[in-house]
């Protein structure tokens, strides 16, 4: 979803990358990629940190997480140390930086966008007990003095940086409390980043036009929060972009 989100939004051409297993095995368990979805593998246990980086050169701007599962700390500090991109870091990734110090010390000096939904907001920063009640308490803390920015999604998102900005969005609705909404998001972010936005703006962008195709899809008879889903949000994603920029 976060590839498909990420074509639908003007993205060039997008690249699903394989770690450590076939392109095939991708596709198999992954069969929502359509054709125009690049696949590539890369072994990242067998490769130097330069031929990391080499690897991953011709892209623009990186999504992890999203289906990358809560046992690979050591191919994510891998990748997170060499590859020198925008990074959209978002879902299993989020987690594993929660669980462990050493990564997130890596992460502070990265051009980065954190999106985390209030409950990794938790894991990541366990001292505030209820998140949703100190949502910005918990954006400001967290951001403090870092290079990187954090999205915590939810009721009025908010977007918050390491100089005491925050932006706090107006649109979006409760259909977007789907699981998958957030992969869909990521794969926005990183695509405007892509396209030429600073991560900053990329993340105030797709959040606003994240939300604005829900707000759109419900106003519809035919629809209500309870029956849109995050693959909804991508096919509403042209005409959104369309009527913005027309």
């Amino acid at each position: 979803m976060s590839a498909m989100a990420a074509l639908k939004s003007g993205a060039g051409l997008v690249t699903v990358v394989a770690i450590n297993e076939t392109t095939e095995l991708l596709r198999q368990r992954m069969p929502i990629l359509t054709p125009e979805i690049m696949i590539s593998s890369i072994k990242v246990d067998d490769k130097t940190g330069s031929e990391l980086m080499d690897d991953f050169k011709k892209f623009n701007s990186v999504v992890i997480g999203p289906g990358f599962g809560k046992k690979r700390k050591t191919v994510l500090k891998k990748i997170l140390e060499h590859v020198e991109l925008p990074l959209v870091i978002d879902a299993d990734a989020l987690n594993l930086i929660s669980d462990n110090p050493d990564i997130f010390d890596i992460v502070k000096g990265k051009d980065a966008i954190l999106t985390p939904h209030p409950g990794e907001m938790s894991r990541m920063l366990p001292e505030i007990k209820d998140v949703q009640d100190h949502r910005l308490r918990a954006l400001e803390k967290y951001v403090k003095g870092q290079k990187f920015c954090l999205l915590l999604k939810g009721y009025r998102s908010m977007l918050g940086r390491g100089d005491g900005h925050v932006l706090i969005n107006y649109t979006g609705n409760p259909s977007l409390s789907k699981g998958g909404s957030g992969d869909v998001l990521s794969g926005l972010i990183a695509s405007f980043n892509a396209q030429g936005l600073e991560i900053w703006k990329a993340g105030a962008l797709g959040m606003y036009i994240h939300g604005l195709c829900a707000d759109r899809l419900v106003m519809e008879d035919k629809n209500s929060d309870f029956g849109i889903l995050p693959t909804d949000i991508i096919n509403e994603l042209g005409p959104v972009i369309k009527c913005l920029t027309e």
